[in-house]
């Protein structure tokens, strides 16, 4: 016997319409989670850029109120801030600043730095005392306001795009993205 036209027998779905909508359903919504990662991803690499140019303002904040010198030395993947001690003419750790503290970058993160044009290797250096090692941060925060003019490039090897943080002489800190 046939449905006529405006009957109300009602006919289900089988089991291969089922499935299929199924499996587009799990296809949308792997998709999503996907996406979701690679945004967090490009998130937490914006959060680094901008928490590094907030750190280098705040150094030179710090610099300028207290009148004592400070610097930056960068690593391939991390980062750490110094202060200048006169009596022993050496660069110490900032001990007790959690916010001028050593940083690593996310996983894949690496920095690239040039200094007034020219391009500077960055090399890991391993402290155990500040006594032992005798060094100069790559980037120099005065106490009168002025800095080493500089060029971070800050990328990850998973993303189509960098960060270019730029210093000035007189302390002025940009931040740009740039697509690779």
């Amino acid at each position: 016997m046939r449905d006529l036209p405006g009957s109300s027998t009602a006919r289900g779905f089988t089991l291969l319409e089922i499935l299929v909508v199924a499996v587009i359903m799990a296809i949308v919504a792997a998709a999503t989670l996907l996406s979701v990662g690679l945004v967090g991803d490009d998130r937490e690499m914006v959060r680094e850029a901008d928490r590094l140019v907030a750190l280098i303002d705040l150094a030179a904040e710090d610099a300028l109120l207290q009148g004592r010198e400070v610097g930056l030395l960068l690593e391939p993947a991390a980062y750490r801030f110094f202060v200048f001690d006169a009596l022993t003419n050496r660069w110490l750790s900032i001990e007790g600043d959690d916010l001028l503290r050593a940083r690593e970058l996310p996983e894949g993160g690496r920095f690239e730095l040039a200094i007034e044009g020219r391009k500077v290797v960055l090399d890991e250096h391993v402290q155990k005392d500040d006594a032992e090692e005798d060094f100069a941060p790559q980037i120099m925060i005065l106490s009168s306001g002025q800095m080493t003019p500089f060029e971070i490039d800050l990328e990850r090897d998973i993303e189509d795009y960098r960060f270019t943080i730029t210093g000035e002489a007189n302390g002025e800190t940009e931040i740009e993205k740039h697509a690779l």
